[in-house]
């Protein structure tokens, strides 16, 4: 009797049906994660902001202020195109520290998922510190919440 000499034609079409299921589940998640990161390193540009506002808290025991004044005790412009950085087309400073954040369009290298989105951190003063939250902006164009960066 002769021993088996391969795979048989089912076997392989077997094989093949399995890595097909895997990738059509892979695929979409893995472009998930990478418009999720984009979206993530959006906080990489907005740290020096942050910063000077948590600055502006810590001295002051207090983010109540208006936009104008922490820029003026930061040093910080509160026109948005002044703030903008990295993928984002501006940063919108409002009162009580406020930021609003917009992703840049298509043609300058942001994810079609995200060009021309926004989203807003929101500082919170606790027991002398200020933690960010990240909700989205309330216009028609927000980004959608599972690519929210964590914070």
């Amino acid at each position: 009797m002769k021993g088996q000499q391969g795979f048989t034609l089912i076997e392989l079409m077997i094989v093949v049906a399995i890595i097909g299921i895997l990738a059509s589940v892979a695929v979409p998640q893995y472009q998930d994660y990478i418009i999720r990161t984009e979206a993530a390193s959006a906080l990489s540009d907005v740290r020096t902001v942050q910063l000077h506002m948590n600055e502006y808290a810590a001295r002051h025991a207090t983010m109540t202020a208006t936009a104008a004044k922490i820029a003026t005790y930061t040093g910080l412009s509160t026109t948005a195109t002044d703030l903008k950085s990295g993928n984002l087309a501006s940063i919108a400073f409002a009162d009580n520290g406020v930021l609003t954040l917009k992703f840049d369009t298509e043609a300058n290298g942001v994810n079609a998922a995200l060009a021309g989105l926004s989203f807003v951190m929101t500082p919170t003063m606790e027991d002398g510190s200020v933690t960010w939250a990240t909700s989205t902006g309330g216009t028609a164009t927000d980004i959608p919440a599972k690519y929210l960066p964590k914070m």
